[in-house]
């Protein structure tokens, strides 16, 4: 189950570190982004714990889907971008 879980995880943190219909959520993007994130890292850390192997491409999305976040949490208007497709808002 935990496989499968990953597999998805790897399918829905995109190449730019947004998360698929999450980020693009209007003027809720940084809360769904987060949640998003929250997700994973949990997801993460089930795996690690029972060995797992983790994609390499998918921890650098994560890394950079981290960063969307910070800069998002310091400035709200850089998610923007993803936010203007405003998905389900």
């Amino acid at each position: 189950m935990i496989k499968k879980i990953i597999k998805g995880a790897d399918e829905w943190i995109l190449r730019d570190g947004s998360l698929k219909d999450r980020t693009t959520r209007g003027n809720r993007a940084l809360w769904y982004h987060h949640t998003g994130l929250i997700e994973t890292i949990v997801t993460l850390e089930m795996a690690r714990k029972y060995g797992i192997k983790i994609p390499i491409s998918l921890e650098q999305r994560l890394e950079r889907a981290g960063e969307i976040f910070i800069r998002g949490f310091e400035e709200h208007s850089y998610m923007d971008k993803w936010a203007s497709k405003a998905h389900n808002s």
